[in-house]
């Protein structure tokens, strides 16, 4: 496929991704052209200086021209006999409303033109937070492992959190549970042993996991039974709701809940899976993983068997249009688009990706490992990792938090709007202690 003009490429990217909509892109809330017969044309995902159109094309047996305009100018321009196509058009400004229109022309019709489309791409989120660093634990070894926030005054972060008695000597088992109410932190123990994982649809429906899952229903944590076994450690659960959720962990294990009973779905890989993530509608579900001396990974669950997207063995060459790197974390704004994690950057790529993607790059400054991604929108990414490392994407610049850098490590962060927690701990083996960054914007 070659675009109309050369110069316009110059300026303007275009990617056309083909293949059957599924049923999830028929309910909308962006820009749609009404249909004019054989043709239609709308908006289906808008970013900052990104968006992606769909052109729908009635297949006939005859080879027509499909010409895409913006204010105006052809941009793109191509011979189809039929299709329904996602057109990636990046290089766009933030905050412009740009108007697209959709010709098709054949030998035996009259030129079939859509109504102007109007798109106004996002603007940019702010990198003003103000900061707050609350230590928790007394030493001997403390740390957090995850986060989870319902909402600005009920948020969960688990680990092993160790405090001193009365005599000043460390209790033997750890508090793995710490509550924030809004005002401060109350610890709490669901199992004696250190929670790696934990997630929260309301104050009385959390999940978190070690070698098992188990459910706190606003009283008490509560072992919830497997079908079958978990052959490693819990490192992430995502769902929908508690009878759509998924766990994964070490040595590739992947399980579901029904809301009855816990699965075992295979995966395809005994990598250590660190992150799992879907769309809001539960429509797309992706995962990751990277341990040393194994292929990194992700999948992608498709008619309800996990596929692998991509898998690389030497994950250390660089690239900016394909995935490249050890693979940490995965996040999803919606259905049409995944963001995924890697030591070479933020990549942006379609949910059919196989591997073409564009890369972000860090800041300068940014030396640490990542470990986490998270965010509220396309324009509103958080990133952590290794010496505390802090970043926010606004859709074109990343932030580094530089100021809070230091000798520790950001294994998680969560971010419900203009509200972010991530948590982590010092590096010491006898006086570590848990550490939880508040932002606020």
């Amino acid at each position: 496929m070659q675009p109309y003009n050369e110069a316009i490429v110059n300026r303007v990217s275009f990617i056309v991704f083909f293949f059957l909509i599924a049923v999830g892109f028929a309910c909308r809330d962006n820009p749609v052209g009404p249909d004019s017969g054989d043709l239609h044309l709308s908006a289906e995902d808008i970013g900052v200086t990104d968006l992606y159109l769909r052109v729908r094309v009635t297949p006939n047996n005859e080879q027509r021209a499909l010409s895409i305009k913006r204010d105006g100018q052809i941009v793109l321009s191509i011979q189809t006999s039929g299709l329904d196509t996602l057109i990636l058009c990046d290089s766009l400004l933030p905050r412009h409303t740009y108007k697209y229109m959709a010709i098709l022309t054949g030998k035996d019709i009259f030129s079939i033109t859509t109504a102007e489309l109007s798109v106004t791409t996002l603007d940019t989120t702010s990198h003003n937070f103000t900061w707050q660093v609350d230590t928790l634990g007394d030493g001997n070894g403390s740390f957090l492992k995850d986060v989870a926030i319902v909402n600005d005054t009920c948020v969960f972060a688990v680990g092993a959190i160790y405090v001193r008695d009365s005599t000043g000597q460390f209790n033997t088992d750890p508090y793995n549970v710490a509550r924030w109410n809004g005002t401060k932190w109350t610890l709490s123990s669901g199992t004696y042993v250190p929670f790696n994982a934990v997630f929260a649809f309301s104050p009385t429906d959390v999940w978190a996991g070690t070698s098992g899952p188990y459910h706190f229903d606003g009283t008490a944590w509560r072992p919830s039974a497997l079908s079958g076994s978990f052959n490693g450690y819990v490192t992430k659960f995502w769902g929908t709701s508690s009878s759509n959720l998924f766990m994964v962990g070490t040595n590739g294990q992947i399980m579901h809940f029904d809301g009855t009973s816990w699965l075992k779905m295979e995966s395809g890989t005994d990598t250590d899976l660190l992150d799992v993530w879907g769309s809001p509608d539960g429509s797309v579900v992706w995962a990751c993983g990277w341990i040393d001396f194994k292929p990194t990974v992700l999948l992608r669950l498709r008619n309800g068997l996990w596929e692998k997207a991509w898998e690389e063995d030497n994950p250390f060459t660089q690239r900016d249009d394909t995935l490249s790197g050890a693979f940490t974390s995965v996040w999803l704004p919606n259905n049409r688009r995944l963001f995924a994690f890697s030591w070479y950057g933020l990549y942006r790529c379609p949910v059919t990706t196989q591997g073409e993607c564009k890369r972000i790059s860090f800041p300068s400054t940014w030396s640490g490992f990542p470990w986490r991604l998270r965010g509220e929108a396309s324009n509103d990414i958080i990133m952590v990792g290794e010496y505390f490392m802090l970043g926010h994407f606004n859709g074109i610049t990343f932030h580094h938090y530089r100021d809070l850098s230091g000798y520790g490590r950001l294994m998680s962060v969560d971010q419900r709007k203009n509200f972010i927690v991530a948590v982590g701990y010092s590096f010491d083996p006898i006086h570590s202690r848990g550490i939880v960054f508040r932002g606020r914007r």
